[in-house]
């Protein structure tokens, strides 16, 4: 009953603030500093008298993590309570997340792994690559960034080696990876051209499905040291708009749903999920007059439509203080932008498998040596 009074209060002064800068601004600027010094008075009257009692509000600003790169506002209100302070946009966040459960961490990958593009089932080009970089390397550390499967002539031999190698990859999973696991569940149809039947025609409760299934959407890479250079490795990008908290948050809720047994989320337009799931695996262009992504157009981004943008042209300054390795955009091919690497060099339409190391920036393209896909 306190927790619910306690955001119930808390949201009162949000909206309160929110009128601040309205022309009936110093009268509602009154009455938030009067509800202010309530609440101080009464975090301090806790405070003395039941030291030993954490209340949901403190305890949520003593745990919660930092938020890097976000900038506060002029007109935010900040207050102290106990030991933390709180701004009006963490406010808002009090009201619709436990305040003892602070979004998670994006997991981290080494610092010295290898970043390998989409492989697309592409098993023997794959192994090439590897033997390449065993060479400079031995047993080095691999990270995926997405679409293992699909199109490729062997998937069930990629997702093989995963099995066999899972204390020395990481992955972020694609837009085939969640097609494949959909297909799985009953909730999509294979297509033809997806070439995983030897992975669908596997047992039920076979170990591929649920390590699949629980890998991650995003991965940063681990700081050599403080304030050495951060990426964030994801399978296609990020809405430009995405705040770095609400980019955290939306992964936390995307993952919930995509570990759990049910999936009618899934392609469901109207789930906050499948929208977030769907930037992450599938954008690569924003809609400059509509703010919407665009994931359909697969060309280069030299011969879109003018109204067309691509994603990473477009994030929001606070973005920019990480570079994004991202794939899925064959057509764009390997392509270095100011905070952003396109690692899809088109391995399964006949072109290379690209790893590359972000630490020594050294890179290998292995050529196709499969058939290579239509």
């Amino acid at each position: 009953m306190m927790a619910f009074w306690s955001r119930f209060f808390i949201s009162g002064l949000c909206l309160i603030d929110q009128q601040v800068s309205s022309p009936a601004g110093p009268a509602w600027g009154n009455l938030l500093n009067l509800m202010v010094d309530l609440l101080s008075s009464v975090s301090e009257f806790r405070s003395t008298f039941f030291p030993s009692h954490e209340g949901p509000v403190a305890q949520w600003i003593e745990h919660r993590p930092p938020e890097p790169g976000v900038a506060r506002s002029n007109r935010a209100r900040v207050i102290d309570l106990r030991r933390g302070r709180c701004s009006r946009r963490f406010f808002w966040g009090l009201m619709t997340q436990d305040p003892t459960n602070p979004p998670e961490q994006i997991p981290f990958a080494p610092a010295n792994t290898w970043v390998i593009g989409d492989v697309h089932g592409c098993h023997d080009t794959l192994m090439e690559l590897l033997r390449r970089i065993d060479d400079r390397h031995p047993n080095a550390h691999l990270t995926f960034i997405g679409d293992l499967v699909g199109k490729g002539p062997d998937s069930l031999g990629v997702i093989r080696f995963m099995l066999e190698n899972t204390q020395r990859v990481s992955v972020t999973l694609g837009n085939h990876d969640l097609h494949l696991l959909a297909c799985r569940k009953g909730i999509s149809t294979p297509r033809p051209s997806d070439r995983t039947e030897a992975l669908l025609n596997l047992a039920q409760g076979h170990p591929w499905e649920t390590w699949l299934s629980q890998q991650p959407f995003a991965l940063d890479l681990q700081p050599e040291q403080p304030g050495s250079h951060p990426w964030r490795l994801i399978h296609a990008g990020v809405h430009p708009a995405w705040s770095e908290s609400e980019t955290r948050e939306r992964l936390e809720q995307l993952h919930t749903h995509s570990r759990s047994n049910t999936w009618d989320w899934y392609k469901d337009d109207h789930s906050r999920a499948w929208q977030t799931a769907s930037i992450l695996t599938r954008i690569r262009c924003l809609n400059i007059r509509t703010s919407k992504p665009h994931g359909e157009y697969t060309g280069p981004p030299d011969e879109a439509p003018e109204d067309l943008a691509p994603w990473y042209t477009l994030l929001k300054p606070e973005n920019h203080q990480r570079t994004y390795l991202f794939g899925h955009w064959a057509r764009l091919g390997w392509h270095r932008h100011a905070n952003a690497l396109c690692l899809d060099s088109g391995c399964v339409y006949g072109g290379k498998l690209t790893a590359f190391q972000p630490i020594s920036g050294e890179t290998i393209r292995q050529e196709n040596c499969e058939s290579p896909t239509e």
